[in-house]
């Protein structure tokens, strides 16, 4: 028998909309994006990206680019 971290598969969920947000960015030509989140431990995570050695870590150093 498993079990389902739902803490991680919400993190997951924020990070999949942030990266679809930061997408469509150029496609807009829009200058800046605001994004909101109400999970802190993913914007904590995003801004200190550099430190995390986690996949997620990585994904958020991948998004930024």
């Amino acid at each position: 028998m498993g079990f389902v971290d739902k803490d991680l598969l919400i993190k997951w969920a924020e990070l999949l909309a942030m990266e679809e947000s930061l997408k469509i960015t150029p496609l807009n030509n829009w200058k800046d994006l605001e994004l909101e989140s109400d999970c802190a431990s993913l914007i904590n995570r995003f801004n200190k990206r550099n430190n995390g050695l986690t996949l997620l870590g990585y994904l958020l150093r991948e998004i930024h680019r």
